[in-house]
């Protein structure tokens, strides 16, 4: 939850959508190096359900503006010794104000 958290807090209006990425992925690092976070944590929600344009990721570049909806969506892998059974997810919806 304190990754869903993170990412909502830094999805601010004016800052690229890669910073808000960035944090989760370092504070995910921080705290158990074994865990990898997937290559995007979600999506803009726009006219479509989802705005492939909007991807929060490493790379995206967009500035974030007031009214975008995202959908953040973090997976991690490395839970569990077991490869095939070594995942898991948290999602949660919100606006930017």
């Amino acid at each position: 939850m304190e990754a869903i958290e993170l990412l909502r807090q830094n999805l601010k209006v004016g800052e690229p959508i890669s910073n808000a990425y960035d944090k989760v992925s370092k504070l995910v690092k921080e705290r158990n190096s074994d865990l990898h976070v997937h290559t995007n944590l979600g999506f803009g929600i726009g006219y479509q359900f989802k705005n492939e344009n909007l991807m929060i990721n490493a790379t995206n570049n967009i500035s974030v503006k007031p009214g975008m909806a995202f959908h953040a969506r973090i997976a991690f892998t490395g839970v569990h010794s077991d490869p095939t059974r070594g995942s898991i997810a948290i999602g949660d919806t919100f606006l930017v104000q």
